[in-house]
């Protein structure tokens, strides 16, 4: 599947159909940063406080 787009899946159509939005929104983001010349990449320790901060993103279950 090799440059054939993105794959995206989740425990219900909902969660996936926003993972897959949100996948497409970070793809664009991550296109503009290269063009500027690239981005800060975050530590071990910054990656863990994003992962807490946004483990409540997205819709919940139904």
């Amino acid at each position: 599947m090799a440059n054939h787009g993105m794959l995206v899946g989740g425990p219900n159509l909902s969660r996936a159909c926003w993972l897959a939005h949100d996948l497409d929104a970070l793809a664009h983001q991550y296109y503009h940063v290269l063009q500027i010349g690239g981005g800060h990449v975050l530590n071990d320790a910054e990656l863990e406080e994003t992962a807490k901060g946004i483990s409540s993103y997205g819709p919940r279950g139904a």
